[in-house]
């Protein structure tokens, strides 16, 4: 049980990183993320639980 614990840990973890990675890019090199601007919170917020619903469900099929 832990086991599988910490591999959605972890691939949640390394999305994350992904993603902070892209960003930390794109302000480098000064791009506009048109679409993350023009979205409100709640749509922000249901992305992200969609994301992570399916890092879930990877997780689970894999070890199933």
């Amino acid at each position: 049980m832990e086991k599988k614990e910490n591999k959605e840990t972890m691939a949640l973890a390394e999305s994350i990183l992904a993603i902070k990675k892209a960003e930390y890019v794109q302000g480098r090199y000064d791009l506009k993320d048109t679409v993350k601007s023009k979205r409100t919170f709640l749509t922000y917020f249901e992305g992200l639980t969609e994301e992570n619903e399916k890092i879930r469900n990877i997780g689970v099929k894999s070890n199933g």
